[in-house]
């Protein structure tokens, strides 16, 4: 089973091409609701590697793993993170299953710090993929800070609105990210 997240129109376009070419199950795509970042979509497709995550920022204090659109927004709030000295590695994690586990590994070894970003449920999602990985390869002296949407009633709106109710804008994320830094 693959499970892929769309940081974006054009992505969604290799997601698609990558998915009718694979051979070996099934294909799952989660895309947000809404609209694209209006991107030009005239290029050729791309196949992906299947479970190969995406280095989008590099950074030294702390790193966000993300799928989906709040790769942007990820890489948005760490823009604006670095003007108060807070230097953040944004990747674009783009499979949940199968999760890049090297990636991880690789993140854990640089980082003490790390946040998972999804507009999905913290519970048996993504972020809980990741704490999955770094259990089973007994990785260590790392801390991880799960930010999605939680296992409580949410209220209807518009999706800036609940992005911003549950802090999955920019500025919710530069909190997030603030607080788990202190």
């Amino acid at each position: 089973m693959v499970i892929m997240s769309p940081k974006d129109e054009v992505e969604l376009r290799h997601m698609l091409f990558t998915a009718v070419a694979y051979e070996n199950g099934p294909v799952s795509i989660r895309y947000p609701r809404g609209n694209g970042m209006g991107l030009s979509l005239k290029q050729p497709f791309v196949p992906l590697i299947v479970g190969k995550a995406e280095q989008v920022r590099k950074g030294k204090n702390a790193a966000i793993l993300a799928v989906g659109n709040m790769v942007n927004v990820s890489l948005q709030a760490a823009e604006l993170l670095a003007n108060d000295g807070i230097d953040l590695e944004i990747v674009n994690m783009r499979f949940v299953k199968p999760i890049d586990v090297e990636m991880i590994s690789d993140i854990c070894a640089r980082h003490k710090n790390i946040i998972t970003v999804e507009d999905h449920s913290v519970i048996g999602g993504f972020g809980s993929a990741v704490l999955e990985s770094i259990s089973k390869k007994g990785l260590k002296n790392v801390t991880v800070k799960t930010h999605g949407i939680p296992d409580s009633f949410i209220e209807q709106g518009t999706i800036p609105e609940i992005h911003k109710i549950l802090k999955l804008d920019v500025a919710g994320i530069i909190e997030i990210v603030k607080d788990f830094l202190k």
